[in-house]
C-alpha cells in the first residue's frame, strides 16, 4: 500500500531508509541534504546495496556539495544524469 506524506517528509524518508532491508534506489534531480546522504552512506557501511542517480549540474557538482566520491568509495552505485 502506498502512503502519501505531506508533513515531516524528511523524517519519513529517513525512517523508510533506515528500515530498508534490500536494495535502495534513489533518483533525484538536486541532492543537497547531508542528513539523507549520511543515511545512505550508513546503509552502504552496513553492506546494503544503494544506487543513486542525480542531475549532472552546478548544484550537484559544487565544491561545497555532498561528497559523492565518498559514496562511491563505500561501494555505492553512482550515476550522473544529463538532461538535454
Amino acid at each position: 500500500m502506498v502512503q502519501p506524506y505531506f508533513e515531516n517528509i524528511r523524517k519519513q524518508i529517513i525512517n523508510e531508509l533506515e528500515i530498508a532491508s534490500s536494495d535502495i534506489k534513489v533518483a533525484i534531480c538536486w541532492f543537497t541534504c547531508k542528513e539523507l546522504f549520511d543515511v545512505l552512506c550508513n546503509k552502504l557501511r552496513n553492506n546494503k546495496s544503494v544506487s543513486l542517480i542525480v542531475l549532472n549540474d552546478s548544484i550537484n557538482n559544487r565544491p561545497d556539495g555532498l561528497n559523492f566520491q565518498n559514496f562511491i568509495d563505500l561501494g555505492g552505485n553512482f550515476y550522473y544524469s544529463d538532461v538535454e
